[in-house]
């Protein structure tokens, strides 16, 4: 039940393997297994990072951010997480109705 080892794991795949799908893997895991809320924070900031500058995938980034947005409304961390939200499909998603 631990997340540190699958933390450890993220980081060393998207870091020094460079493979990010492996990495996104291990960050889910992760942040599926952490209690403490400081930490899962970490772990969603590294996963959209992933998401959007190491693996160029920005749409992926947005169930987890709109996720942590709603779970955190009224707090400057959901604050900063929806405002990164409404960038991402303002700047990188083709306008679909």
């Amino acid at each position: 039940d631990d997340p540190h080892p699958c933390l450890r794991l993220a980081r060393l795949n998207r870091d020094r393997l460079r493979d990010h799908a492996e990495a996104a893997t291990w960050f889910v895991e992760a942040r599926r297994r952490a209690t403490d809320p400081g930490l899962k924070r970490v772990i969603v900031n590294e996963l959209v990072e992933l998401f959007v500058r190491h693996m160029n995938e920005p749409a992926r980034a947005l169930p987890e951010l709109a996720r942590y947005a709603h779970k955190h409304a009224g707090t400057p961390q959901g604050a900063r997480a929806a405002a990164e939200l409404a960038r991402i499909k303002h700047c990188h998603l083709p306008y679909d109705p």
